[in-house]
């Protein structure tokens, strides 16, 4: 056997490893994921997952047969995700079609996008496939009631994240028709995030822009994979266009959401947002309100309401108010960072979890901590502008009520840095030679961001929500 034949067999036995442990990955997330699923055995659904699961009647009700997605209802969504669902719902029966959607997009988020999206790279090895493993296994411990719901918000985040994994692992090398295939999937999967949550159109931007920008030396490969993206864009489109003019008699192929003056103004006087299907009797709204006395004070004071409030107004009221407005939305983003609830719906108000808060909370931490390091060692690069795509639709709803499963995209980079991208050896050689400065600055962060979060949680309407009620409400269960 010649050297070439063996180097030759020696990458093609380290390719076949790394297959095996993407797939064990996900073979290992798809399984736990469904089991997770038939033991919570969710089946009564509630406000916008309801609304999609009703969506996908359009499918549903008549078939398999694809013409009839075309004859999707005037709608503020897009037409992608119900319809998927509506597949997923009649070739599995009901429920179950959406438990093996779901099941299906975590393992391949975690087993092959995710990676990829943000290394570059697939999984390499079985301790590359463990810690991605427990980055799963924290994101189902915080998140797993959300993924019992036919909501839009993981699969949004997943479209776009697989698009930027066949963005990143596009190279010079490939040949033509490679290219200009990764470009078309590259493209669909851009506009069917766009599609199924609307926010993610600036996401596009960013993604096309960095897509630019890493490859200005190769204009071959921007010419080709450019066009093919904006084709395969253009052609998932379509199905939109006849929809918008069959509705509206406006062949256009943007969704027609027109809610955004109202849920900026409305976040203005709310510090943080959950939804609420528990006893009427403990709290009359679905709407469980943690208000911002800022906010409403400003409201009052400038004679704003929903029906007189316009977008542009919020630049005013920062010239006019720029500390006040700063403080807003400064708690708008503290709310988004910290999970009080593991419910998307929340049964019980006093069931909310300070042990989440308080880890979840050390996660930030520990991956901000880390973040600074890197930067501070290399610099920023590039392939920030990756990151910056997927974190853009959760800092963007920083300005509406801070509902906390629309910052999703954050976490999911989070825990996959937290338990997948750090050096551990080396993050703790550098704490150690730094530890009192790091000691100081955690105990404070800690510190005020407890006190902040309290204060929000005070602030709930119809009552005070307090820490103790959860400790006394924990003392009982146990006394019991």
């Amino acid at each position: 056997m010649t050297v070439k034949e063996k180097i030759k067999e020696a990458k093609n036995k380290a390719n076949t490893s790394r297959c095996v442990y993407r797939l064990l990955v996900f073979a290992v997330i798809f399984i736990s994921a469904f089991l997770y699923a038939a033991h919570a055995n969710v089946t009564e659904l509630y406000f916008d997952s309801k609304y999609y699961w009703t969506l996908s009647n359009v499918i549903y009700e008549n078939g398999l047969n694809p013409i009839y997605m075309l004859r999707f209802p005037e709608s503020v969504r897009g037409y992608f995700f119900p319809v998927l669902l509506g597949y997923f719902r009649l070739l599995f029966g009901g429920i179950t079609g959406w438990r093996v959607l779901a099941s299906l997009s975590m393992a391949l988020c975690f087993s092959l996008s995710l990676p990829c999206a943000i290394r570059g790279r697939g999984i390499r090895s079985r301790k590359e496939s463990i810690r991605t493993l427990l980055a799963y296994a924290v994101y189902m411990w915080i998140w797993g009631d959300l993924m019992q719901y036919p909501l839009s918000d993981f699969i949004a985040c997943f479209l776009l994240i697989s698009a930027i994994a066949l963005l990143r692992t596009t190279n010079p090398g490939q040949k033509t028709g490679l290219k200009i295939h990764t470009g078309l999937i590259a493209g669909a999967l851009l506009y069917a995030a766009y599609n199924t949550r609307t926010t993610y159109l600036y996401s596009i931007f960013i993604v096309l822009i960095a897509f630019i920008l890493i490859n200005r030396k190769r204009a071959r490969t921007i010419l080709i994979t450019g066009l093919s993206v904006l084709a395969g864009m253009a052609i998932l489109s379509l199905p939109q266009c006849y929809i918008n003019n069959h509705n509206t008699g406006i062949i256009s192929p943007f969704v027609n959401y027109d809610l955004v003056d109202n849920e900026v103004f409305k976040g203005l006087t709310t510090a943080r947002y959950e939804t609420y299907v528990g006893d009427s009797e403990i709290y009359p709204r679905s709407a469980l309100l943690f208000d911002d006395l800022t906010g409403w004070q400003i409201i009052q004071r400038e004679n704003i309401s929903g029906e007189n409030f316009k977008l542009s107004q919020i630049f005013d009221l920062f010239l006019k108010y720029p500390l006040d407005m700063t403080g807003i939305y400064f708690r708008h983003l503290l709310s988004l960072l910290t999970p009080v609830y593991r419910q998307v719906y929340v049964r019980d108000i006093y069931d909310f979890s300070v042990l989440t808060i308080l880890i979840s909370i050390i996660l930030w931490l520990t991956a901000g901590f880390n973040i600074f390091i890197r930067i501070r060692e290399q610099g920023l690069s590039l392939n920030a502008l990756w990151i910056l795509a997927v974190c853009l639709p959760g800092l963007l709803q920083i300005f509406d009520e801070p509902e906390l499963r629309f910052f999703l995209p954050a976490y999911l980079l989070c825990y996959y840095e937290v338990f997948a991208g750090i050096d551990w050896k080396r993050y703790f050689r550098i704490l150690k030679a730094n530890w009192p400065q790091a000691l100081i600055l955690s105990l404070a962060i800690i510190v005020f961001w407890i006190s902040q979060t309290g204060g929000i949680l005070a602030a709930k309407r119809n009552g005070a929500l307090l820490f103790s009620d959860q400790t006394a409400s924990t003392l009982c269960l146990f006394s019991k």
